[in-house]
Order: structure tokens, then sequence, then C-alpha cells
């Protein structure tokens, strides 16, 4: 069984909004299966030439569909792995450290891209209290 799609959704976002056009049961691959880049052929139906992405539950995988080629009455799907659909539980349960963020920074980390400045502010005080001068000391405030 293959359910083909359509999506508006940009091809990084990992949780796409699908809306099913068609589902074939008896669908024909016209090579050798390929799992990340199948080639797949079914019967021409005008609501197929709005597809743009497909399921192949067979092999568990999201597709792009990339060209469609029309020979007679059957269309040629070309199709590419779509691997944030297709692992998108796996990527939302991982636990990682990132280091690139849009909106929130860590500036505990290295980062060459996000700007930083540093402007000093010295400021005396004069103290009302006498400090021995032996031993030394420094005092240094922070905030």
């Amino acid at each position: 069984m293959i359910t083909f799609y359509k999506t508006s959704d940009e091809s990084i976002k990992v949780n796409k909004n699908l809306t099913t056009i068609k589902s074939f049961d008896g669908s024909i691959m016209s090579t050798m299966p390929e799992v990340v880049d199948p080639v797949i052929q079914v019967p021409l139906s005008n609501e197929l030439l709005d597809c743009n992405y497909l399921y192949i539950p067979e092999f568990n995988r999201y597709y792009f569909a990339k060209g469609r080629v029309i020979n007679g009455g059957i269309i040629e799907f070309s199709a590419h792995c779509d691997v944030l659909m297709t692992y998108k539980d796996e990527i939302k349960n991982l636990d990682a450290i990132v280091s690139r963020q849009e909106n929130v920074y860590n500036l505990y980390q290295n980062d060459a891209m996000l700007p930083l400045y540093v402007n000093k502010k010295i400021q005396y005080l004069k103290s009302k209290s006498v400090i021995p001068l032996n031993p030394s000391y420094i005092l240094i405030t922070a905030g």
C-alpha cells in the first residue's frame, strides 16, 4: 500500500501537515525496490498530479515526490526519503546539547556566530574604613 499526500510545509519541518490524496493497495515498483530513492508506478488519476509527498508502509518511510513522468495510463514518481518525518519520534525524544538555536542563547558555549560585547566599567569608591597594608589585600567585586 502506498498513500499519496499533499503538503505545503517546508522540507526542513520535522512534523509535516499532510492532506491525503489517494491510496493504492497494489502499486508497482519500476525497478528493484530502492528504499532511499524508490521509483513508483501507479495508474494515472488527475488527483495524483497535485501529489508532492507519499508514505510506503512496507519501508516504514515518508518520501518527497520529486519528479513525475506520465506514460500512457501510468504515472511514475521519483521519490526521495524524508528522514525528518520518517524518524520524527526518535528526533523528538532525543536528548541533545544544542549549540546553535535561533532565539535562546547559551552563553557558556563558545559560539563565534553570536556577537558579544565587552563594556568595562571601572568605578573607584572611597571607603571610610582603612585596610592595613601588611599583608596586602585585593578587593574585586563583580555584578
